[in-house]
């Protein structure tokens, strides 16, 4: 009974993640429909319409990209199982970040304790959920974005608004859509990436700040896995 029950859950799961799919990509597609008719008719100037389509259109590949990704992660494909340093880990996020928030005008304060901690784990994948926060930080960020990383906890915090109380459990789910109206497939992502190498990621937020507390563990130094 446990095994027809998980596999009843499976095909629910799977149902609803193509029907979620579906619902999400048809938006961007109905609008290039749209203005594409509207341009063939000529009633909006083509300068009004291509910036539009092509943000669409971009829209419309960032979802299938990340699907994919996702169908992947549930079928454990091309994944690395490799050792990955936790504090050159979050440096080198921090230095491929730290243009990126000067260009959006915001504070970056960054403190990170060179330890030697080490898990096994996708070096890539793992710097792309850690980019997925940071990608959320930069939308919602009034002055500044925090990273901190010490003894194998790695903390993201920026002084956004306040996520709502009804939104926090559901902050992870695929799909799900809150007040912020973004589609739930990058922090779904990332929750799933961090949990690959035994890893939880949990979130805080006030009127002060939001934080994501990525809380990495089984970490031991490198010069002690060669000592044993």
């Amino acid at each position: 009974h446990e095994m027809a029950n998980r596999i009843k859950q499976a095909e629910e799961s799977q149902r609803q993640f193509f029907q979620n799919a579906s619902h999400e990509l048809r938006t961007p597609l109905m609008s290039i429909q749209g203005y594409t008719e509207a341009l063939q008719e000529d009633v909006i100037p083509k300068e009004q319409a291509l910036p539009i389509l092509l943000s669409e259109s971009h829209k419309m590949k960032r979802l299938v990209d990340d699907m994919i990704f996702l169908s992947r992660l549930d079928s454990h494909q091309h994944t690395n199982n490799e050792t990955v340093t936790l504090a050159t880990l979050a440096k080198e996020c921090a230095d491929y970040f730290a243009p990126i928030i000067s260009q959006h005008h915001l504070a970056f304060f960054c403190q990170i304790d060179e330890d030697e901690l080490v898990i096994r784990g996708d070096n890539d994948r793992l710097q792309r959920a850690i980019a997925n926060i940071m990608t959320n930080a930069l939308r919602y960020a009034k002055s500044q974005i925090v990273l901190s990383y010490k003894q194998g906890m790695l903390t993201l915090s920026n002084d956004g608004p306040a996520i709502s109380k009804e939104d926090l459990p559901h902050l992870f789910e695929r799909f799900y859509k809150g007040d912020r109206g973004q589609t739930g497939i990058g922090l779904a992502m990332t929750k799933e990436i961090i949990q690959q190498p035994q890893a939880t990621i949990d979130v805080s937020s006030d009127t002060k700040k939001t934080s994501f507390i990525i809380h990495f563990q089984s970490q031991h130094s490198q010069d002690d896995k060669e000592s044993h």
